[in-house]
């Protein structure tokens, strides 16, 4: 009787290698989840209506170049086409951005993106065409929407009356506009023409440094013609680096956390709603007008304390709060960002916060605070007082590697003394969503 033993081995490993190979055309199909599928043999009749939740209520013409707003959460090269995954009114979409090129965007964070939509064969199956989204370009925006350079250091400006920018390194060079005291600029250049000037009767000493600055919310600007942003020349002796301390993070277990959080009282600042009220109280520093896209009156000019007139930009920023004790004007834009002002000194948004996120230290040296940039979580910084003031200190990261890269979304933050503090927050990288709980020391 011939043996069948050898024949049954062959067919049994012939029968393991079709099912494998079932089972990952099966798992790559899944990877594509989020791009939408067309079926076979269709590359000559594919539909014209296209939709896209970028664009949800727009019918999206295929290879058309369209440009929107949106919050980045994350770069995904796990699959054969690399996906730049954003979140817009809630949706989460998925872009094809095949390029070897660094993203260096932080996870919440506002960027604009150019995109279009177009056709994709699937890696080994050249009869499927797919319709979806690809990434052409993006970029960093600020809070009004407006493009901003990645990679410049940041900088703020110092001059009590504001900062006076020139066309050129010199005093006699035409001038562009005045900075308010605390605005964020970006360093382009150190020239080597120094300068000295006398302030309040001390001599201080410098160069003249090119910076970029930005015409938004408000205009700097004193031309005719309006830009976003502009390039010029500052005296160096009154701008200074953004962040003036480092920090140190060390991640716990649970049980300790717990055992030293202390649930902390949030913010008590006196605030004012009612519109009538804020008109009244705010008579001589806000000129109001109205606008087609917000009900109700909007900031047309601000007047700070020291005279400086702002001349708002957009029109659909409206006023949430007024806060008396420190002078803030809290505002809301497009998208719900956030943005305000401190009318006592002329600071805003990055460094000025919103009030409802302030945690006082034990005796008051530090303080957290934050702002919510639109769309999913928030961005935090820590400032010590100084005298009247609150001077900023160090960012407690947007996404940071170096804090945790999801600590926008903060959980529970206490401080333990007045350099000390604890907090958690939810990571939800790796698909998994987990909390995570750190200590945290400020150093300055």
């Amino acid at each position: 009787m011939q043996n069948k033993f050898p024949s049954i081995i062959f067919l049994f490993l012939l029968l393991s290698t079709l099912l494998y190979a079932c089972q990952d055309q099966a798992q790559n199909s899944n990877k594509k989840e989020n791009l939408k599928k067309v079926e076979p043999n269709t590359i000559n009749n594919i539909p014209g209506d296209h939709r896209s939740s970028l664009r949800p209520n727009e019918k999206i013409e295929q290879g058309k170049i369209y440009i929107d707003t949106v919050s980045y959460l994350k770069f995904n090269t796990d699959y054969d086409d690399w996906l730049f995954i954003v979140v817009k009114n809630r949706d989460t979409i998925a872009l094809v951005y095949n390029k070897e090129q660094a993203v260096k965007f932080a996870k919440g964070e506002r960027i604009a993106i150019n995109w279009k939509l177009d056709s994709l064969r699937y890696a080994g199956d050249s009869e499927a065409l797919d319709i979806t989204e690809f990434l052409i370009s993006s970029e960093k925006t600020n809070a009004s929407g407006l493009s901003v350079v990645q990679g410049r250091e940041k900088y703020f400006t110092l001059a009590n009356k504001g900062l006076i920018v020139r066309k050129e390194p010199g005093t006699q060079a035409d001038r562009i506009g005045k900075i308010p005291y605390g605005s964020i600029v970006e360093l382009l250049e150190e020239t080597e023409i120094e300068l000295e000037i006398l302030d309040d009767g001390n001599t201080i000493a410098g160069f003249w440094a090119k910076i970029k600055f930005y015409n938004a919310p408000y205009k700097i600007s004193e031309s005719d013609e309006y830009k976003s942003e502009e390039e010029g020349y500052v005296f160096s002796g009154f701008i200074e680096k953004l962040n003036k301390a480092s920090m140190e993070t060390k991640e716990i277990d649970s049980l300790k956390f717990h055992a030293l959080y202390k649930s902390t009282a949030s913010s008590s600042l006196k605030k004012i709603t009612a519109q009538k009220e804020m008109e009244h109280l705010l008579s001589s520093t806000i000129k109001w007008k109205k606008s087609d896209h917000v009900e109700g009156p909007i900031i047309d000019k601000v007047i700070l304390n020291e005279g400086q007139a702002l001349q708002f930009v957009p029109d659909d920023l409206y006023l949430l709060a007024y806060y008396p004790t420190e002078e803030i004007l809290l505002m809301e834009g497009g998208h719900g960002s956030e943005f305000s002002l401190s009318i006592k000194t002329g600071e805003s948004l990055e460094t000025v916060g919103n009030p409802e996120y302030i945690i006082e230290s034990p005796n008051k040296k530090i303080r957290l605070n934050g702002w919510f940039p639109g769309q999913e979580c928030s961005n935090y910084f820590f400032q010590e007082r100084s005298g009247d003031k609150h001077i900023y200190l160090i960012d407690f990261g947007w996404g940071s590697e170096q804090y945790g890269k999801d600590v926008c979304y903060l959980s529970d933050f206490c401080w333990l003394n007045d350099g000390e503090f604890l907090y958690s927050y939810t990571d939800y990288s790796g698909g998994k969503k987990r909390e995570r709980y750190c200590t945290g020391q400020i150093n300055y």
